[in-house]
């Protein structure tokens, strides 16, 4: 079978079985590895279920084909295709081989033993990280991106709490004292989320990029209520003095992010600022 065709045809089951998927969230199912088909009677469950569509859904599972194993070394040898999240752990080299296709996450700039690993086994690894659409977005990563940046701020704010050795800043502010300044650096998926949360928590909201086509959008998007700013290293070093939120959320896809903040830079930041990097997956875009 032809890439496209499988790879087709997984995204069908997937979205053909989204309803079965949801009545397994939370069940006594969800991560279920101790019973396996060969021992299976769906007539006669012998383990109480509880639940009839739950007892419906892991029929439906065995009818289709579906074998349950108990450890990943079996999975691995029979599988001609392995869709994960997590990129390949380093218990699981020696299970990979030639021709097998691998589809997960793989951050592979950060990760050199990784890419050496993949390119020792012979397998065909596609990372999720670079699938892109017929646009040039990047369909895959976006939905982690969008979570990504609206989570960068909710652990920055807690970062900048006095108890966790923050500057005891509030990022809204309160009447009489100044709201925070937080920078975003970068205007993609995830420095959008982050400048969108943020400004939600009525902080002082600042993006710096590259692309002014990006800028127009984000201004048409937000108006007067967030400043952009083209991206220049004295651009660069000039809101990070002042921040007292950095959000790092740069992106080459594929490529290793740019260290756009130094070392020195940090250095001359308020006392108790905080720095969330969004970018340490492809190897962070702060030098420390």
């Amino acid at each position: 079978m032809r890439l496209s065709s499988l790879l087709a045809t997984l995204l069908e089951v997937l979205l053909a079985d989204s309803d079965e998927r949801s009545l397994l969230e939370g069940s006594e199912l969800s991560g279920d590895l101790n019973f396996r088909s060969d021992r299976f009677d769906c007539g006669t469950d012998p383990r109480p279920v509880g639940d009839a569509r739950l007892k419906r859904v892991r029929c439906n599972r065995l009818n289709r084909g579906a074998q349950i194993v108990l450890d990943p070394a079996s999975v691995f040898s029979v599988a001609e295709m392995i869709v994960k999240v997590k990129e390949p752990q380093a218990s699981e080299f020696p299970l990979l081989r030639e021709g097998q296709i691998l589809f997960t996450y793989l951050h592979l700039a950060a990760e050199p033993e990784v890419t050496e690993a993949l390119v020792a086994s012979k397998c065909v690894a596609i990372a999720y990280e670079t699938v892109t659409d017929i646009h040039g977005g990047l369909p895959l990563l976006s939905p982690m991106s969008e979570v990504a940046g609206r989570m960068a701020i909710q652990v920055g704010a807690q970062c900048l709490e006095k108890e966790r050795g923050g500057r005891g800043v509030l990022l809204g502010g309160v009447p009489g004292v100044e709201a925070a300044d937080v920078l975003v650096i970068g205007g993609g998926v995830a420095g959008t989320n982050a400048a969108r949360m943020a400004m939600g928590m009525e902080a002082r909201v600042t993006v710096l990029d590259r692309s002014l086509d990006r800028m127009k959008e984000l201004d048409m998007q937000f108006g007067p209520t967030l400043n952009t700013i083209y991206s220049t290293v004295d651009a660069v070093e000039r809101y990070v003095l002042t921040a007292d939120l950095v959000v790092g959320a740069v992106l080459v896809p594929g490529a290793t992010a740019p260290k756009l903040v130094t070392a020195e830079m940090v250095k001359t930041m308020k006392p108790g600022a905080a720095m969330v990097d969004i970018s340490i997956d492809q190897g962070g875009c702060f030098e420390t």
